[in-house]
């Protein structure tokens, strides 16, 4: 799936509008790898949005310091 930005979006506000929760912008931001020195989109630019799998959804509830690494 892509996801084409508006000007000022960041990726934690497109983790929200595809996700439903910005808490999933690590997600974009390692998908799309070409913008990740953006802190906000000009507008325009094409992201490659990942599907969540069954482990990203089971450890989204959980505060950083217990998701492992």
């Amino acid at each position: 799936m892509s996801y084409t930005t508006s000007a000022n979006e960041t990726f934690d506000m497109v983790a929200l509008n595809v996700y439903g929760d910005c808490a999933y912008a690590y997600k974009l931001i390692a998908a799309n790898p070409m913008y990740c020195h953006k802190l906000r989109f000009d507008g325009g630019e094409v992201l490659t949005v990942p599907e969540l799998t069954d482990e990203d959804t089971a450890t989204a509830t959980l505060p950083p310091w217990k998701q492992g690494g």
